[in-house]
């Protein structure tokens, strides 16, 4: 079966791990790069969730490449670049949950 995996900075990749989802933290371009190489080459991964801000410091190349195949699919996700502000963390929050289930509730 077809794992799921995330590339994140550090801190968003220990949230995902604790809620259960393989990540990888990687704390810029390069680090995801090598990452990203080697769960494409790895054949056992077929969805990829990467942070918006580390795709976007991949090399175009790369980044052209990912978007022409399908196995595995790499989706670009925006994501908060810090959790400093407790407001901030539950607007996040309270926006994935309406956008997952289409109803907003109150975090």
């Amino acid at each position: 079966m077809p794992k799921v995996a995330v590339i994140a900075d550090p801190e968003l990749a220990a949230g995902f791990e604790l809620a259960g989802v393989e990540a990888h933290p990687a704390s810029g371009g390069d680090q995801a790069e090598t990452l990203l190489r080697r769960m494409t080459a790895d054949g056992n991964y077929g969805l990829v969730i990467v942070a918006q801000e580390l795709m976007n410091a991949l090399p175009p190349r790369l980044r052209e490449s990912i978007e022409k195949q399908t196995v595995p699919l790499v989706v670009a996700v925006p994501m908060p670049v810090s959790f400093s502000r407790e407001e901030l963390g539950r607007k996040f929050v309270a926006d994935m949950i309406r956008k997952a289930i289409g109803y907003h509730i109150q975090v």
